[in-house]
Order: structure tokens, then C-alpha cells, then sequence
């Protein structure tokens, strides 16, 4: 059922008129978009927690969203959503869907600008089945805009009932969803306001867990909390899940009101952030930190890392958090705090982040600035030095007061008179025991002093962390980069392998079709031949009573089927009719009963049932129409060829005639 050409003059002139964004999908609320600096410029960034206990892990979500949040308000970073960063080729894979599902948008709108409703059908179907692959905590208004466009499809060109199955499923996922009277007519539109007045009701319930816990949740494009997390009010229709953490590969359904379970995959750089993690917790202070968080975002490709280490505070109710953001090139942390925070206070979180994004923290020269405790001189080595260099330094006192007193008793015993003149007398001093200690004095703080300078200039500069820690850095990289190539390779083997078998079958069911097809033919040849030597075999006057009977044959099949095909229709129409007075009886019955005391309950119910009953006969009554039409179209062929037939055969007879005489 086509719209006139006028009417699609006048559609077409408003479309290239009219704003785009009338058709489509209301503005989403900021609160409910990603966390994402879209369009952002600057370093990309990607945000890496690594929880010390079970608290931590549970709080997980909450933290990434948080630090996410922070980074997007700083408006200087590119901000990388840990479903990206840690699965590098996957993001990559989705953009490239995303941006050939924008394509099709682009066309679809295009080619409904030039009124071809059936390309613009197909293109926004293409659009939207390709949309829900896509990372839906971002793409869920352009899935929702193609779904709009695809029921605009079908309006435009008179399809109501697909158009009104499209627009029931958009408005059962987003109640705000917007029609535009430029493509859908007023009935449509009325359709719209009745879905949304029914949905605006919707008591549905679903519970949302993953595995593990504590990721980020997402529920028709919008951020619902941290798993296990219940979200209400919601339509019976089913509904898109999306579930995000890091170390892990986005998780997404579509699951209708109840339970839903989303058990995540490990991510493309799980071993490589696994090993990151033992790293990490062992020493979440030391050198090894950074450096392990530099090869991660290496294979991330990302230029700065957030990295959070989160632990269960002593009292409990809290969590001491360690932030660093640090470069990937060479561990330099552009800043660095420490505090206690509430995880279920938001704003508690966001202050701490926006500490960490707001300002980079100066290089020492063209050094990088590290903050760990073999940094800060503040570990065990740091005690030791000062120890030895204070220690020496007291026995260096200590020996200059003893060899004084030495001195002294050794000039003392020097004045005395000498009574004795035996040996004994003459070795004899009270300031050989100083002397003796004033020696080991000095030995002992010589030797602390020494050890201890040897520790102070040979401690690990706040500037740089040791030479040993950049040549694991290097081996890491390596040792990372080879998997990735290792991966890729794997990949690609197993890709061509695949296609390599899709073009071995696809050649073989042609081979198979071909050869099916050549023995086709051949029999029908056959058999061609066959009739034509039977009918050669044939006197005139038999080969015409033959073709007589044919001919009468074939006349009584068409009447045949022509009367049958009548009773069918007449059946159907009485059928038809008589359930359209059964239909407007139970109405009339449903309307007295509700003015009974319905209850509201039972009133949406039969309103419901009501509707679907309407769409049911409009369909009916258009299928019938078509099948009308067709088997009338057919019935005239049949009689054009049969009329054709005889005109021929008569031209044959009457020059069989002519030669005879």
C-alpha cells in the first residue's frame, strides 16, 4: 500500500527541510551517558586498579567509573575506557563496526531523501543489527536513532505494522524516544503516545550479577551501579546488559525482567596484566610499580595510566587508596596522593581523582620523578645509612674526648717523680686505657662513616629508578611485544585457514549446483525428445485430437482451480466477518465490564489485547488484498496465455489447411 507521488513530493521536500535531529532518539541526560571525554584531544589515558583485598575488589566499578569521571572533566585527556584498554584489537574491531553501521545510517537517510523506502529499509536494517554488536555504553543512542530511522522506513512508504513492531520495541527500551510527524503519519504517532503512557507504568524488576563481581553495569545504554545491582521499573520487552571491568572483556546481553548472569572473559592482556598484578601487590610502594604499569600500557597503547591501588582501611568502613598517574614511556608520575575515602561517597571519590588529573607535577631536569619508598629514602637502606653515618660520627667524638684524657694522664705520669726504676714501673700509665679506646674510637666511626657515605651516594635518586629496573623494563617489553606478534600471528593463521575453507566449500557447492543443474537439463531435454518423437509418430488427425484433449484438459484444471479459489475466498471473508462481530461483541462486552468496576490491571490488559487484535485483522485484511490481487493478476496470465495458445494453433491449422488445398 504505496503513499501517492505528491504526497512523497511533499515527504521528501520536508526531510531536506527539517532538522535531522527531529527524528530519532531524545537528548540522553548526561548522567546516564558514558564517562567519556568524547572528542577529547590530548594523551590518551586509560585507568588500571588493582584491588589489595576483597573489599577492594567489590568496590572495583565504583572506582574505575570514578577516576573515568575525573579524567573526562579535566577536559585534557583522551580518555581509553578499560573495555578498550585492555582489549586493544577488540576496540579496534568495534570502531571499525560503528563506523560502517554510521555509513549505513548516512545512506539510509539519503536514500530516503530520494524516496526509495525499500534501500533505506535495508540500509537502517544493516545499521542497527550491526549496532548491537557495538559497545553499547556508548553506541546505545545510535542504535536507538537507526531503530527510529527503520520504522521511519517502513512509515514513509505505508507499511504500518512493521513500522508500529519497531516503534514498540524502541519505546519499550527508552520511554523519552522521539517520532517525528515528518515521517510518521497521525496514527502513528497517536500508536507512540499509548506505548509511552503504558511503558511510563512498567513494574518490571531484574537483577543484574557478573563473574566476578563488582563491574560496572550498564542497562539500555545507561549506568545502573556495580554488580550485583537491581534495576527497576523497567518494560517486559527484552533488554540490553552491558557489563565493564578491567582485566576483562566487555560483557553484553540482552535478557528480559528476572536474573541476569554475565560471566566476563579474560582479556587480550590478561597474562601480561597478571603478572603485572603479582608485581603490584608484592611491592605496591616499590620501583617495581611503575615499571610493571609501563609495560601493561605499552601493550595498552595508551600514553598515561591511572593507576589506583586500593586496600580496606583499618577501621573497615573505608579504603586507603594509592593514586599514580605515570607516563608509559618512562615511568615519570605526573602526580601522585594517597588518602582514605567512603567508596559509596561520590563526591569523596571524585575530589581524590580530581586531584590526580588536574595538574602534571615537574620532571627533576629531564629525569622522571618517581614516588615510591626506594625514592623517598624512607625504607630500611634509607635507616641503615643515616644510622652508621650518626654512629660514626658519635664514635669519632668519643675517641677525640679519649685520646684528650690520654694525653692528659700521659703528661700527668710524665711530671710525677719516679720512686721506681724497674720496668714494671716505667710501662705503667693510666692513660693507656684511654689511648686503647680512643683508637677503637676511631676505628669503629671511621668505618661507619665510610659505609655509611658509600649507601648515601649510591641510594636510588628521586629523579630515576635503577639501572635494573629499566633493564627489566626493556626484557618486559620484549617479552610483551613478542606475544602480541605471537597473538597476531595466530590470529591471522586461524583467519586464513578460515577463509581458505569458506572458499574451498563455497567452489564446491558451485561445482555440485552446476553439475545438478547440467543433469537437469539433460533430462528435461530428454524427455522434450521423447514427446517429440511420440508426437511424430502420431497421424495428423491423432496428434489433433491429442492437443484437442490437452486443451480441454487444461480449461477444465483452470476452471477447476478458478472455482475453488473462489469458495477459499468466500470462506475467508465469511470467516473475516464473522470474527470481526465476535471481535466487536467481546469489545462491547470488555467495555461494559469496564464500566463495571474494571480494574486498571485488566483494563491495560484488554487495551492491549485490543490493539494487537486491531493489528491482527489490519494485517489479515491486507494480506488478503495482496493474495487478491495476485491470484486475479494470475488468472489473467493463464487466460492471456491460453487465448495466445488457441490464436496460434488456429494460424497453424488454417496454413495446414491453405497448403493441403
Amino acid at each position: 500500500m504505496k503513499r501517492s507521488v505528491g504526497v512523497q513530493i511533499v515527504v521528501a521536500f520536508l526531510v531536506s527541510a527539517l532538522a535531522r535531529p527531529a527524528v530519532g532518539v531524545a537528548a540522553t541526560p548526561r548522567d546516564v551517558l558514558p564517562r567519556v571525554a568524547l572528542g577529547a584531544t590530548g594523551p590518551k589515558v586509560a585507568v588500571f586498579v588493582v584491588p589489595l583485598d576483597l573489599s577492594a575488589s567489590q568496590q572495583q566499578g565504583a572506582i574505575e567509573g570514578a577516576a573515568e569521571a575525573a579524567l573526562a572533566r579535566a577536559a585534557r585527556f583522551t580518555v581509553v575506557p578499560v573495555q578498550d584498554a585492555f582489549n586493544p584489537s577488540s576496540a579496534g574491531k568495534h570502531a571499525q563496526v560503528v563506523d560502517d553501521a554510521r555509513a549505513k545510517l548516512k545512506t539510509g537517510k539519503q536514500a530516503l531523501d530520494e524516496l526509495d523506502n525499500v534501500k533505506a529499509t535495508a540500509d537502517f536494517k544493516e545499521a542497527l543489527e550491526a549496532l548491537q554488536k557495538a559497545d553499547l555504553t556508548r553506541e546505545f543512542p545510535a542504535l536507538l536513532d537507526a531503530w527510529v530511522m527503520k520504522a521511519a522506513g517502513h512509515a514513509t512508504g505505508g507499511e504500518n505494522v512493521p513500522a508500529r513492531k519497531d516503534m514498540e520495541a524502541v519505546i519499550a527500551l527508552s520511554p523519552r524516544a522521539e517520532f517525528s510527524p515528518t515521517f510518521f503519519p497521525p496514527e502513528l504517532i497517536k500508536f507512540a503516545e499509548a506505548q509511552k503512557k503504558l511503558a511510563s507504568n512498567a513494574k518490571g524488576e531484574l537483577l543484574v550479577r557478573t563473574e566476578p563481581p563488582g563491574a560496572r553495569v550498564w542497562v539500555d545504554g545507561q549506568y545502573r551501579g556495580v554488580s550485583p545491582v537491581t534495576v527497576a521499573g523497567l518494560t517486559s520487552a527484552k533488554h540490553f546488559v552491558t557489563a565493564a571491568l578491567g582485566g576483562y572483556a566487555l560483557g553484553q546481553s540482552q535478557v528480559s525482567p528476572g536474573e541476569a548472569q554475565l560471566d566476563l572473559e579474560l582479556s587480550e592482556l590478561a597474562q601480561a596484566w597478571k603478572k603485572a598484578l603479582v608485581d603490584i601487590k608484592r611491592d605496591p610502594e616499590g620501583a617495581v610499580r611503575d615499571t610493571s604499569t609501563q609495560a601493561v600500557a605499552k601493550a595498552a597503547a595508551v600514553d598515561q595510566v591511572l593507576l589506583v591501588i586500593a586496600k580496606k582501611s583499618v577501621a573497615g568502613e573505608q579504603l586507603e587508596l594509592i593514586g599514580v598517574r605515570l607516563e608509559a614511556s618512562d615511568g615519570h608520575n605526573d602526580a601522585y596522593r594517597t588518602g582514605t575515602v567512603n567508596p559509596g561517597d561520590p563526591e569523596a571519590l571524585a575530589t581524590f581523582f580530581d586531584g590526580l588529573a588536574a595538574k602534571d607535577d615537574k620532571r627533576d631536569g629531564k629525569d622522571a620523578v618517581h614516588h615510591y619508598k626506594g625514592a623517598e629514602g624512607s625504607d630500611v637502606r634509607t635507616i641503615v645509612t643515616y644510622s652508621l653515618l650518626g654512629g660514626g660520627a658519635a664514635f669519632v667524638i668519643a675517641g677525640i674526648i679519649l685520646g684528650s684524657v690520654a694525653l692528659l694522664e700521659h703528661n700527668t705520669f710524665l711530671s710525677l717523680p719516679q720512686k721506681q726504676t724497674g720496668p714494671s714501673a716505667l710501662a705503667f700509665s693510666n692513660g693507656r686505657g684511654a689511648s686503647i679506646g680512643a683508637d677503637i674510637s676511631y676505628g669503629i666511626g671511621l668505618a661507619s662513616l665510610v659505609t655509611g657515605a658509600v649507601l648515601f651516594f649510591t641510594r636510588p635518586s628521586s629523579g630515576a629508578s635503577p639501572d635494573t629496573t629499566a633493564d627489566d623494563s626493556k626484557k618486559r617489553d620484549a617479552a610483551q611485544k613478542k606475544q602480541q606478534d605471537d597473538a597476531k600471528a595466530a590470529a591471522q593463521q586461524k583467519d586464513d585457514a578460515r577463509r581458505l575453507d569458506d572458499e574451498k566449500k563455497k567452489a564446491d557447492d558451485a561445482r555440485a549446483a552446476e553439475e545438478k543443474k547440467k543433469k537437469d537439463d539433460e533430462a528435461a531435454a530428454a524427455a522434450a525428445k521423447k514427446e517429440e518423437d511420440e508426437k511424430k509418430k502420431l497421424s495428423k488427425k491423432e496428434q489433433a485430437a491429442l492437443e484437442k484433449k490437452e486443451k480441454e484438459e487444461a480449461e477444465r484444471r483452470r476452471r477447476e482451480d478458478e472455482k475453488r479459489a473462489a469458495e477459499e475466498e468466500k470462506k475467508k471473508k465469511d470467516e473475516e466477518r464473522r470474527a470481526a462481530v465476535e471481535e466487536e461483541k467481546k469489545r462491547k462486552e470488555d467495555e461494559k465490564k469496564a464500566s463495571k468496576g474494571q480494574t486498571k490491571k485488566e483494563k491495560e490488559e484488554a487495551e492491549r489485547k485490543a490493539k494487537e487484535e486491531e493489528e491482527a485483522r489490519l494485517k489479515a485484511e491486507e494480506e488478503s488484498k495482496a493474495k487478491e490481487a495476485a491470484e486475479k493478476k494470475k488468472r489473467d496470465e493463464e487466460e492471456k496465455k491460453r487465448r495466445e495458445a488457441e490464436e496460434k494453433k488456429k494460424k497453424e491449422e488454417d496454413h495446414d489447411d491453405l497448403r493441403n488445398y
